[in-house]
Formats: structure tokens, sequence, C-alpha cells
């Protein structure tokens, strides 16, 4: 299934006022192998997508047809590894902010748990006094 739009990527690098050699040069790829991404021959896979996105400074999501659906069975074996690899990672950045955000709430709200000890202790002494007396 045919999910990039070639006609876009080619419109865009135009617009950028690169050549085909350029763009392939820039992510990795020979102009012969861009030359088919553009003309929808061949799709790219994820990672060369991302490169082409990034060396374009456009979105992935104006390089595509939003009105396929990308089945997992449309990927190759790369592209399967490429987004294990990125759901690992991206849990383990999730799971890292959220401690870094625990950590922040976590002391104030150590800092007022002591201070409300501090202040129930000073008036259980009160009263321990007021009981003495």
């Amino acid at each position: 299934m045919s999910i990039v739009r070639g006609e876009r990527i080619a419109a865009k690098r135009v617009e950028l006022k690169l050549s085909q050699a350029d763009l392939a040069h820039i992510i990795g790829t020979s102009q012969t192998r861009l030359s088919t991404y553009e003309s929808g021959s061949r799709q790219p896979t994820l990672r060369v997508l991302i490169r082409i996105s990034n060396a374009l400074n456009e979105p992935i999501d104006n390089l595509v047809d939003r009105d396929k659906t990308l089945q997992l069975s449309d990927l190759d074996p790369d592209d399967l590894e490429f987004l294990n690899e990125w759901r690992t990672q991206r849990r383990a950045l999730m799971i890292s902010l959220i401690n870094k955000r625990l950590a922040k709430v976590k002391r104030p709200l150590r800092n007022a748990v002591d201070r409300l000890i501090t202040l129930l202790e000073s008036q259980s002494k009160v009263k321990d006094f007021e009981d003495e007396a």
C-alpha cells in the first residue's frame, strides 16, 4: 500500500531548491532510490521517511496520505524493529519524566508534612504544659 506521497516529497524538495542528488546525499541514500520514492514505485522505510522529513523540515503528516491507514502487515521487518525500539525508548523517557516530576512534587510535599509534624509536636508540647499546670 502506498502511504507516502512521493509527489509531496518532490514538491518540497523543489521548493527548497534541492536536487535529487542533494537530498539523497543528506538522507544517506542514492539518487536512484530517492527517485523511486518520489515516483511512488517504492516506499521509504520509517527511518528514511523521518530523515526525509527532517531534511525537508516538513512534518511527516504532510508527506503521507492521511486517508489511508497503515497496517502492521504493510511494514517491513526493519520498520517493525524501529517501532519497537522507539516504543521502548519512549516508555523509558516517560518513566524518567514521571520520576523527575515526582521528585519535584515529593520535596515540597515532604517539607509541608515536616512543617505539619513540627506544628503538631509544638502544639502537643503546649498541651502537655497545660496538662501539667
